[in-house]
C-alpha cells in the first residue's frame, strides 16, 4: 500500500532545515545565556553563597580529620535555623529565644543555658557574649566549650555551676547589660566576657546594634554626613569600636567590684588572625571581609583591644586571655565561618578557658553557693 505524502503547498509551509537550525542553535544560546545569569545571581549572593559554603567548610572540619560528620549538623542548626526568632528584651535588646531540644539546645524562658556538676555545686560562674558565648556551631550540647570548662573543672575538685546568658550577634554593650541583668539576682564567683568580634562587624557604627539604626537605649545613631544606613552597611569606624569595647570592659569591671565578682575577658577567636588557613578558610575570610576596609583593619582593630585589655588586666579582679590565634596550630579547617566553629575548636577553647578559670576560683573569692 503507498502511503500518502504531503501537498506541494503544505511542504512550503514547513520550515527549511536551514531555519530550523537557526532557530534551536537560538534557543539553546538563550538558554545558555539564562542559565549562566541564574547561576552567576545564586554565586554571588551573599546569603546563598554563605549559607552553602558554611555548611562545606562545618562538614570539612570533620571529613579533613577522618571524623564522621554529625548528621544534624550544628546543634542550633545554620545561621541558627532551629531556634525560634530572638524575643525582644528591654533591657537587652534581644535575647535568646527559650528552645529545648533533646541533646542539643536547652535555653530556658530567661535565655539561660547552663551546665551543673554532678556534685554539689561549690562555685557559680557567668559567660556572655554573642553566638561563639552562647555555643553556636558545637554539634551537640555536652560538645559545647561551656561543657567543656565544666567538666574539666569537676575534674580538678571544682564543683562549678556554668551559666551561659548570650545571644547571637549581641555587642559588648548587650553583654555588660546582660551582666547588670544577671547580676542583679544571681551572685556568681566569676563573670567571663566571651566577646569582641561581633564589636568590630556588627552594625553600621560602633554604638548601632545588628541590623539596627539604634543603640541598646534605642537611641537613633549618628551616621556619617552624606552617608545612607542599609542593613549591612559597616562604615569603617575601627577605632570608635576598639574604644567603645575596652570602655565597656571597664565598666564590667567597676560593676564586678561591687559585688565582689572576678572578670576574665576572653578575646574571641578570630578567622582574620588565624594563620595558616586552609583552602576552605581562605574562601570564607574572602567572603567575611567585604563589608571591612581590609583584614589588616581587623587584625589592628584587636591589636588595640589587646592592648587595652593589657592596661586593664593590672587591676585586681581583672584578667584577660588572647584566644584570637588559638587554632593555628590546627592544619585542617576550623572554622565555618569569620566567628563560628565545630567540636574540634569547641573543645580547644574549653580546655584553654578552664586553664585560665581554675587559678580565680579561689575560696576567699566565693560568694555563699544558692540552693
Amino acid at each position: 500500500m503507498v502511503m500518502p505524502t504531503d501537498s506541494t503547498e503544505a511542504q512550503a509551509k514547513r520550515p527549511s532545515q536551514r531555519v530550523r537550525m537557526i532557530y534551536w542553535t537560538t534557543v539553546t544560546v538563550l538558554a545558555g545565556i539564562l542559565g549562566a545569569l541564574v547561576w552567576k545571581v545564586v554565586s554571588f549572593d551573599p546569603v546563598v553563597q554563605g549559607m552553602s559554603l558554611n555548611e562545606v567548610a562545618w562538614e570539612a572540619s570533620y571529613t579533613e580529620r577522618g571524623e564522621p560528620v554529625p548528621p544534624q549538623g550544628p546543634r542550633d542548626g545554620y545561621w541558627g535555623s532551629r531556634t525560634p526568632n530572638p524575643p525582644e528584651d528591654e533591657r537587652l535588646g534581644w535575647r535568646a529565644p527559650e528552645t529545648r531540644i533533646p541533646d542539643l539546645v536547652n535555653v530556658d524562658a530567661k535565655g539561660l543555658q547552663r551546665f551543673t556538676p554532678t556534685a554539689p555545686i561549690t562555685h557559680r560562674i557567668l559567660i556572655t557574649g554573642g553566638s561563639v558565648a552562647f555555643g553556636s556551631y558545637a554539634s551537640t550540647e555536652a560538645n559545647t566549650y561551656y561543657h567543656v570548662i565544666g567538666r574539666a573543672l569537676e575534674a580538678q575538685g571544682l564543683a562549678t555551676e556554668v551559666t551561659v546568658f548570650a545571644a547571637g550577634a549581641w555587642k559588648s554593650s548587650q553583654d555588660l547589660r546582660a551582666f547588670q541583668v544577671y547580676a542583679e539576682e544571681s551572685p556568681v564567683d566569676l563573670v567571663i566576657f566571651l566577646n569582641a568580634l561581633n564589636d568590630l562587624t556588627n552594625g553600621a557604627t560602633s554604638a548601632a546594634l545588628y541590623g539596627m539604626k539604634t543603640d541598646i537605649d534605642g537611641n537613633n545613631i549618628e551616621l556619617p554626613e552624606g552617608a545612607k544606613w542599609k542593613p549591612g552597611t559597616h562604615f569603617h569606624d575601627y577605632d570608635q569600636r576598639v574604644a567603645d569595647y575596652l570602655g565597656h570592659m571597664a565598666t564590667a569591671n567597676d560593676l564586678a567590684k561591687t559585688t565582689d565578682t572576678q572578670v576574665l575577658v576572653v578575646l574571641q577567636p578570630s578567622l582574620a588572625e588565624k594563620r595558616p588557613l586552609t583552602r576552605i578558610e581562605k574562601t570564607l575570610l574572602k567572603g567575611s571581609l567585604r563589608p571591612h576596609r581590609s583584614r589588616r583593619a581587623l587584625q589592628n582593630s584587636y591589636a588595640g583591644m589587646r592592648d587595652g585589655l593589657e592596661e586593664l588586666s593590672r587591676q585586681e579582679g581583672f584578667s584577660y586571655v588572647d584566644a584570637s590565634r588559638i587554632f593555628d596550630d590546627e592544619t585542617h579547617t576550623v572554622f565555618s565561618d569569620i566567628w563560628h566553629f565545630s567540636d574540634f575548636g569547641q573543645e580547644i577553647l574549653g580546655q584553654l578557658m578552664a586553664e585560665q578559670i581554675l587559678p580565680l576560683l579561689r575560696p576567699d573569692t566565693l560568694n555563699d553557693a544558692a540552693p
